[in-house]
């Protein structure tokens, strides 16, 4: 399982900072003995990396919104799970639709996945600072 976990801090009055990090749950994940092989593992790192590329939109988001100190809390809370349980989902679910598991199309997810976490690279921090408006 993969997960991204948040925690922010705020003064109240004049800044948020978030940190966002994504994370692999070992715990929680599973495999079928026998079956994992180089072509499977691959397609899982594209999972990772899709969640990660996930996790820079977040930073993009609250790095472009406006938050004040009444609006904080709601704000942040309406960014990580729009992203997250939206556009993550959907963008998982229709990689393993096209890859069928990673039995075709990898390749070409590869190729996408690498460009956009390229697209995305300024908004690698794990930490960001936003001045309320």
């Amino acid at each position: 399982s993969i997960a991204i976990p948040y925690t922010y801090t705020s003064d109240g009055e004049v800044d948020l900072t978030v940190n966002l990090s994504t994370i692999f749950i070992k715990d929680e994940s599973w495999y079928k003995e026998g079956k994992e092989n180089q072509v499977l593992l691959a397609h899982e790192q594209i999972h990772f990396d899709n969640a990660e590329i996930h996790r820079r939109m977040m930073v993009k988001a609250i790095l472009d919104s406006k938050f004040t100190s009444d609006n904080y809390v709601e704000e942040l809370k309406e960014i990580i799970t729009s992203i997250w349980d939206n556009e993550y989902r959907q963008m998982q679910d229709l990689y393993d639709k096209e890859t069928n598991f990673a039995s075709r199309g990898q390749i070409e997810w590869n190729k996408k996945v690498a460009a956009k976490l390229t697209e995305l690279e300024q908004y690698k921090a794990t930490e960001v600072t936003v001045t309320f408006y």
